[in-house]
């Protein structure tokens, strides 16, 4: 099992290229990579609308966590409208995707990941039922987006229990792992990686990251 801890002072910072905005990168897969990745975790903040990156051979989740929403428009055509309320959603980063801006500036969560290597799925946790995931072959990564978290999960036949604090994140490799938020104002984003090509996996190439949303 492998766990890493990360506070707020170890994320990364930047603009976009189009000065646009600004993207916080809490992790990725390689950790000291600086191009191409196999699964990345960041928060950007969306002031005005415009077109996200293309990403090809990667799949891309996204969750509003500030802000009034936004229209998710793929090739053209309006698929979603994503708010806090809403789940995350889904789409291919090989696709030419947009946002409009409901009521002013935003700020939301992003999982993407290399097809090749593996599966994503994200969640988002709020006071009430816990989930549960993970196991072998899979990463769990847990952000606190406002209050804390409870993580639970067993090492060596012991239980082991640990608070996430607010804007903090925790990453766990191959085990199952329960998350749940104690108090009305807590939530949580838990992306699960499943692994499915790690013996052979290579890193997408092509990416398009310039002039363009991340």
């Amino acid at each position: 099992m492998g766990m890493r801890l990360l506070a707020p002072d170890r994320y990364r910072r930047m603009p976009w290229r189009n000065g646009r905005g600004m993207t916080t990168e809490l992790a990725r897969e390689p950790e000291d990579g600086m191009g191409n990745f196999l699964w990345r975790i960041s928060i950007s903040e969306v002031s005005r609308q415009g077109p996200f990156s293309l990403f090809p051979g990667y799949d891309r989740l996204v969750a509003v966590i500030e802000g009034e929403g936004m229209d998710l428009l793929l090739d053209g055509s309006l698929v979603e409208r994503l708010s806090c309320k809403t789940e995350p959603y889904t789409f291919s980063g090989d696709r030419l995707a947009e946002c409009r801006l409901i009521g002013g500036m935003i700020r939301d969560f992003n999982l993407i990941v290399d097809r090749h290597y593996g599966r994503a799925t994200l969640h988002r946790i709020r006071k009430g039922p816990g989930l549960t995931v993970g196991g072998l072959g899979s990463v769990v990564l847990i952000y606190a987006v406002s209050g804390e978290a409870w993580i639970r999960f067993r090492e060596q036949d012991e239980e082991q229990r640990i608070r996430l604090e607010e804007e903090y994140t925790l990453i766990l490799e191959g085990v199952q792992v329960e998350i749940t938020c104690p108090a009305a104002e807590s939530e949580a984003i838990v992306s699960e990686v499943s692994i499915v090509g790690r013996a052979n996996y290579h890193i997408c190439v092509g990416a398009i990251e310039d002039n363009t949303l991340p």
